[in-house]
């Protein structure tokens, strides 16, 4: 059965009632970061773990690490067969706003975890807070 129910109230007045993301607690974060890595898939979670550990030791500085140079170390450990499947797991990564991608000024694509998620994420999978996936 389906019912159109539109209010054409504009989408501010919907989520009015919502608590807003920005300024979320550390709390908040670290809640909503357990929540996602419960839905995540086991490779998935190793390879965001792969991520963090590496971005938390200080490798590659603050910068994050290149797409490529992790590529590389994710087939060694037998995480994904190819560039393109680490791709494919690094896109749902970016969709769940755990990874972002960007360039760095000489234009290298590099992966990094935001830093105020990275001690949330580290801390999850160190408890495995992260199992149960999908």
């Amino acid at each position: 059965m389906w019912h159109d129910a539109t209010t054409y109230e504009p989408y501010l007045a919907e989520v009015a009632y919502e608590a807003p993301v920005v300024g979320m607690s550390a709390d908040m974060a670290a809640r909503g970061v357990g929540f996602v890595l419960r839905s995540l898939t086991p490779n998935h979670r190793q390879i965001l773990r792969l991520l963090a550990e590496h971005q938390a030791a200080g490798a590659g500085g603050s910068g994050g690490i290149g797409f490529g140079e992790f590529s590389s170390i994710c087939q060694e450990q037998m995480l994904v067969a190819n560039a393109s499947a680490l791709r494919h797991h690094m896109t749902e990564l970016k969709d769940h706003a755990l990874v972002a991608e960007r360039r760095n000024a000489d234009g290298r694509e590099v992966l990094l975890i935001a830093e105020d998620k990275l001690q949330a994420i580290l801390a999850q999978l160190k408890e495995g807070g992260g199992g149960g996936g999908a």
